[in-house]
């Protein structure tokens, strides 16, 4: 498993979702971007960071390509990896108000709950303070995948699941303050091959399709140093085959504390996703619950350095399925230093 797996499965329905490198957490930054920050920068010009973060992820799937290629009838293989990774984010604001802003890299206010998304966009505050930004994800729906993740007979072969979503946020609205997540993306599979060992059906597994994602949440101040996030979502995988078209119903809870250099923040998700047609290969139609646990930490001015932090963090994905194959578990430990410019 690889750091943007917590990304892309978001957005997608394998293993850990707009949930594969490295995770660097600035957590007051998560602070400002929902509490009553005026501007978007505090200057014109260009502003960013840069991380450097050193992990050790563990994945038991029978999605994974990183494990055997030869599937096991029973067997749920598991394939752990350490990971050294860089991180970065670069943005440029410019107006009179500094009020609009170009930006490039990973959200840090997605990093510091377990999200992790490459972004290039565009980011606007209004003179109410509400902001909107409207971004493509060029990365999250790409990975390796198995041409045919059921294959028993014979090594089963890799192949490329691409696609760009595209994602549009709306924070600090007129309407109860409640901030809004959308994104659309397509998901294309090179060579979709499942089920091809059945003799009728296959065509209800296709991956190919189209999936929306959409969050509705609230930040809730408890007082100068302790907030709260709580969340729902809504995502709609629209894919080709029957079997693989899916709604999931799901909500997350994010506790912020900040005690002077310290700072924290506990992330609990829960995700039910229920599919729409019975799946040829197990003769059940699948209904899969998923379990997230993020925990972030931030140590500013690291030493003394000025504008470097130490971050350390840690996640735990579990999915249970009525259908033993597609349960999963995943997790991540990772320490590394922050350095904002």
């Amino acid at each position: 498993m690889t750091f943007c797996t917590l990304a892309q499965n978001q957005y997608s329905d394998k293993g850990i979702i707009m949930e594969r490198k490295s995770l660097s957490v600035l957590l007051s930054a998560l602070v400002a971007s929902y509490g009553a920050q005026a501007e978007l920068s505090d200057k014109n010009g260009f502003s960013g960071e840069v991380a450097i973060n050193v992990g050790y992820t563990s994945q038991t799937s029978n999605m994974n390509t990183e494990a055997s290629a030869q599937r096991t009838k029973g067997e749920t293989p598991t394939e752990s990896d350490v990971l050294i990774a860089p991180l970065g984010n670069l943005q440029y604001t410019f107006g009179s108000n500094k009020q609009h802003q170009i930006f490039f890299g990973t959200s840090r206010a997605d990093i510091a709950i377990g999200t992790l998304a490459l972004e290039l966009g565009y980011k606007n505050e209004l003179s109410s303070g509400m902001t909107w930004s409207l971004a493509a994800l060029p990365s999250v729906l790409q990975s390796e995948v198995w041409q045919d993740p059921y294959q028993l007979n014979g090594n089963r072969a890799e192949t490329k699941e691409f696609g760009t979503a595209y994602r549009l946020q709306l924070e600090k609205t007129p309407l109860f303050g409640l901030n809004f997540d959308l994104a659309y993306g397509q998901i294309n599979i090179d060579k979709e091959t499942s089920g091809s060992e059945l003799a009728s059906g296959a065509d209800k597994l296709n991956r190919n399709g189209k999936v929306l994602y959409s969050k509705v949440e609230k930040f809730v101040p408890l007082s100068r140093t302790t907030f709260l996030l709580p969340s729902l979502k809504y995502i709609q995988r629209d894919a080709d085959g029957s079997a693989m078209q899916n709604t999931g119903i799901g909500a997350d809870l994010t506790a912020i504390m900040v005690r002077g250099q310290h700072q924290f923040v506990t992330t609990v998700s829960y995700l039910n996703r229920s599919f729409d047609d019975t799946n040829p290969v197990f003769d059940k139609t699948r209904d899969d619950n998923q379990l997230k646990l993020f925990l972030a930490y931030e140590y500013v001015n690291f030493m003394g350095w000025e504008n470097t932090s130490l971050v350390a963090f840690g996640g735990y994905d579990s999915v249970t399925s009525n259908i033993d194959f597609y349960d999963s578990s995943n997790w991540i430990v990772a320490t590394g230093l922050n350095y904002s410019f």
